[in-house]
């Protein structure tokens, strides 16, 4: 059975600051990281990090992780564009007087635009549900594009504008570029002012990415195949029997059957959830796992190739240099020197 937690601005104001206590004092370079308040305590767990560049532009990490399933309700009044990946879990957004239902799982992204609205957040309990967002306001947007939002489409240009306020919003996978945005921001390897420009550098690299995401999908009119929810939910299980399974992956055929849907249509279907095939994404969540590796450094390079499932190490070094433009052992020591 669902939790249902309503909070009003007051409950969330007076939240923050309680959070702010406990919080205590912190380096301002490093943004105000708020652990879970005692409202929340009694449902879940869990933090938001949150760095503020500049009035109206934030960097936002969040985590939640609720007992069971978790409704929380709010009033907001945002003048502001939500750019969000979401790296794991799942969570879903309504909005009052919006048919529109925002849904995202691991690995997909949204922009969303919502004045003075009713929303209700939904996360499955039991699991972590982490993301990475970005918050920037229609009129620094419009600085930063300096007036140049002719190439976005007509309903978003307004807000930029400001010369429309009306709710918008758009779900897509996250990009191989995204993903590496975002790994990078949860892996920053500065510290305190440093640490600050490059995180604002990597916030601004995510709005670019959204746009460019969204520029490409408006112009070539892409119009994705209808797909029903429960085709999309075995998409989804299809993409965690790959991660579980990535050193030694099932066929497609035997990916459709495991989770009972027509190769077919899992080829054509993947895409739209996750913005690549089945084979690509499968090879980016192996270098991903690859580089989380060489960073951690605990593992020789010859350990990591045979970790993600190469058994030959010159294939490994061709193929990481060709992703990142260095060999394997050049990465690893880099990230260990800059720790």
């Amino acid at each position: 059975m669902d939790m249902k937690v309503q909070l009003s601005t007051k409950d969330i104001n007076e939240s923050v600051e309680e959070a702010l206590i406990t919080a205590g004092a912190q380096n301002p370079a490093d943004g105000l990281r708020l652990p879970m308040s005692w409202s929340f305590r009694n449902y879940c767990k869990g933090s938001t990090w949150i760095i503020e560049f500049r009035p109206g532009f934030q960097l936002i990490i969040g985590e939640v992780n609720p007992f069971e399933d978790l409704m929380i309700s709010l009033e907001e009044e945002s003048k502001q564009f939500g750019i969000a990946i979401c790296v794991s879990g799942k969570m879903r957004g309504t909005f009052r007087g919006q048919k529109d239902t925002l849904a995202m799982g691991q690995g997909q992204n949204s922009i969303c635009f919502t004045p003075r609205s009713m929303k209700i957040m939904e996360y499955q309990g039991g699991q972590t549900n982490r993301s990475v967002a970005v918050r920037i306001e229609p009129r620094l947007l419009n600085t930063y594009l300096e007036g140049g939002s002719g190439h976005i489409s007509a309903d978003l240009r307004h807000i930029v504008d400001e010369t429309s306020a009306s709710y918008y919003s758009r779900i897509g996978p996250a990009t191989t570029s995204m993903r590496m945005t975002v790994h990078q921001i949860l892996h920053c390897p500065y510290h305190d002012s440093i640490k600050r420009m490059y995180l604002e550098s990597k916030a601004m690299e995510l709005i670019t990415h959204q746009l460019a995401q969204l520029a490409g999908a408006d112009s070539a009119h892409k119009r994705p195949a209808y797909l029903h929810a429960d085709d999309i939910e075995k998409i989804h299980q299809a993409k965690d029997i790959l991660v579980t399974n990535f050193q030694h992956p099932p066929t497609i055929q035997q990916l459709s059957h495991q989770v009972g849907l027509n190769d077919f249509k899992l080829k054509k279907g993947f895409p739209q959830i996750y913005g690549t095939s089945i084979y690509k994404y499968l090879l980016d969540h192996r270098f991903d796992r690859a580089r989380h590796l060489l960073e951690e450094g605990r593992m020789n390079v010859s350990e990591v190739a045979r970790a993600i499932g190469y058994s030959k190490l010159d294939h490994f070094h061709r193929s990481f240099k060709k992703r990142f433009g260095v060999t394997p052992g050049v990465y690893r020591r880099d990230a260990q020197s800059s720790h």
